[in-house]
């Protein structure tokens, strides 16, 4: 399922296609919100998401 976290249409196709393996439980979800609101760029997208995994 396609889920919108920001504005940008592309961040929010990179975060799901990224993060796909996460939603299946409560605190990847969690912590898949919590990372998108510190991207605003590529740069910050990369550190946020990868400190996820």
């Amino acid at each position: 399922m396609f889920q919108t976290y920001m504005g940008n249409e592309q961040f929010n196709f990179q975060i799901n296609r990224f993060m796909e393996p996460y939603y299946c439980n409560r605190y990847g979800r969690q912590s898949i919100r919590e990372a998108a609101t510190k991207i605003h760029d590529t740069e910050s997208r990369f550190s946020s998401l990868g400190a996820i995994c």
